[in-house]
């Protein structure tokens, strides 16, 4: 009713203020600006003396057009486009007329905001000057024009939300409001599982044939491939590359920087698991565990043993073994007691989002620049790569021309001494290819399938090399027999028969609940699994489903269940 009221009157009130001011307005359609006379006109129409001019409402005539362009032009001529412009213009210049009557002001603060919160404007999320220019430049508006209409739109939004804000509605209407609002609702509620009711015995012979006429389209095959291809990669032609010693040295002077070991540890440790949001008491006694197991480790050479035994992380078995770290792998508070102890130290107690720590530092690799020996083969592949990719993409471009004017495929990969695989049957769906990599898989099954009567695809690059392809074999779609997909068969009429059984029972628990049985044996009859209550809900409380929510509340001692 509330909702009734509020948004009824605003549109009642707003049609009265719209009446109130159409005395005020003269029309001249069609005139233009003729000179002359006594000087001419230049306006369509004149709201409290302020004018419509023909340049405006042409403006916003041709917004609206392009807005519906795709209409049928019948459509577009009988919902009469020009008088809806002209009538939009003139209540938007009453109301605005009404609101600047009564003081209502807009900031430039507020049209700031509403334009950054405009989806229309912003980048992952975010408002982008960028994006803002751009839009405007598409519609063909400067800034200041839209920042205009963005003024004007928030005016008659404020008018609207105080007409609104003064609706007056009557104490039986606001308690009926407050009652629908927030009238809550405790149900006891039971689940009854399809797999719970599976049928004593297999469907008959009739069953599946009779499922299986009428579900033969479910059961269609897909088109499926199988490939040859052959991946070539720059390492097939490292073996021809010959890199100069020189060369090697001049990248390793140049870049330096990048072959720099950073500061590391290996440090051992014991975790007491604390949630973040712990009570006092669960926070205090977990303390009080570590603390004691830091004396012992205090005490005792077997820091190993002691986070075996005590430590509740997956590094316990290991003796709280991490391995080797650098700064930035671990969460910060962690990482600054480690780095600060010496080797065979422990530190004292350590609180992070995990819980409590004690760490044993074990060793540490001081930061020193790597040898040129020790990186050497690095810049090799490094160098070989650029040249030798160039080498693949020549190299597939002409395989791929030999092939597409007639040459065998298998015949012309093995004269260039390069493997070919085959994928085994794939269908569009399939996003994995046997020995196929990862990111060219997509590419890969769209080539496959729009291979031409050759069956040959079109050359796929990837970031680590060249891939060529044939199709070998096709299977076209088809339903199979029966015989072909009886598991299935079988298995998809065992499924509608548990639904059907799990339904009966559940009506059957509605008739013995309505027939006053308790709740407890009806669902006990019924071979509820599981059963619960719930908390004390409202009608905008999706305590399961918002199905459930509804239905709760059309319930009633009469009608409980």
């Amino acid at each position: 009713m509330l909702y009734f009221m509020r948004h009824s009157m605003k549109s009642i009130v707003m049609w009265f203020i719209i009446a109130a001011f159409l005395g005020t307005i003269f029309y001249a359609w069609g005139m233009r600006s003729t000179g002359g006379g006594d000087g001419g006109q230049n306006w369509i129409a004149t709201v409290e003396g302020e004018d419509i001019t023909p340049a405006e409402f042409e403006n916003e005539l041709r917004q609206m057009e392009a807005q519906l362009r795709d209409l049928p032009p019948s459509l577009l001529k009988q919902l009469n486009l020009k008088e809806q412009v002209l009538n939009n213009l003139i209540n938007q210049r009453i109301l605005l007329g009404k609101a600047e009557e009564m003081g209502i002001q807009v900031t430039d603060q507020e049209i700031a905001a509403s334009i950054q919160a405009s989806p229309f404007f912003q980048q992952n999320g975010a408002f982008s000057s960028q994006a803002y220019r751009t839009v405007l430049a598409q519609s063909r508006m400067t800034p200041s024009a839209f920042e205009k209409r963005q003024r004007e739109a928030l005016l008659i939004q404020k008018l609207q939300d105080l007409i609104q804000d003064s609706t007056k509605v009557t104490d039986e209407e606001i308690r009926e409001d407050y009652l629908y609002n927030n009238e809550t609702v405790v149900a006891e509620y039971v689940l009854i599982r399809f797999e719970d009711h599976r049928p004593d015995k297999d469907p008959s012979e009739e069953v599946l044939q009779s499922y299986f006429s009428k579900q033969k389209e479910t059961f269609r095959t897909q088109e499926m491939i199988n490939a040859a291809y052959c991946y070539i990669t720059p390492q097939d032609f490292f073996d021809q590359i010959d890199v100069p010693e020189g060369e090697v040295e001049r990248f390793y002077q140049d870049n330096q920087d990048q072959y720099v070991q950073t500061e590391k540890v290996r440090a051992r440790h014991i975790l007491i698991r604390v949630p973040q949001d712990a009570d006092e008491a669960t926070t205090d006694g977990a303390r009080k565990k570590i603390e004691k197991v830091l004396e012992e480790a205090k005490a005792s050479d077997d820091f190993a043993g002691l986070a075996q035994k005590n430590s509740e992380d997956s590094t316990a078995a290991k003796g709280g073994d991490l391995g080797f770290f650098e700064k930035g792998q671990m969460v910060e508070p962690f990482e600054q007691a480690a780095f600060a102890l010496e080797p065979g130290e422990v530190s004292p107690v350590i609180r992070t989002e995990f819980g409590f720590h004690i760490i044993k530092m074990e060793e540490r690799q001081e930061a020193k620049e790597k040898s040129l020996d020790e990186v050497r083969d690095e810049i090799l592949r490094e160098l070989k790569f650029d040249q030798a990719m160039r080498m693949v993409r020549k190299k597939s471009m002409r395989l791929y021309a030999e092939i597409r004017k007639g040459k065998d495929f298998r015949e012309a990969i093995d004269e260039s001494k390069l493997s070919i695989r085959e994928t085994g049957f794939f269908s569009r769906k399939d996003t994995r290819m046997q020995g196929v990599p990862v990111d060219l898989a997509q590419r890969f099954s769209e080539e496959a399938f729009a291979a031409d009567e050759k069956g040959v695809g079109g050359v796929i690059k990837g970031e680590r090399g060249y891939l060529l392809l044939k199709v070998e074999e096709r299977k076209s779609p088809r339903i199979p027999s029966l015989e072909e997909v009886r598991s299935e068969v079988t298995q998809a009429v065992l499924k509608e028969m548990e639904k059907a059984n799990a339904e009966n029972m559940a009506k059957e628990m509605v008739q013995s609940l309505q027939n006053q049985v308790p709740f407890s044996e009806s669902a006990e009859k019924a071979g509820a699994s599981e059963t619960d209550v719930t908390e004390a809900f409202t009608r905008e409380g999706a305590v399961i489903n918002a199905e459930f929510t509804r239905t709760a509340f059309t319930l009633t001692a009469e009608n409980p269940a």
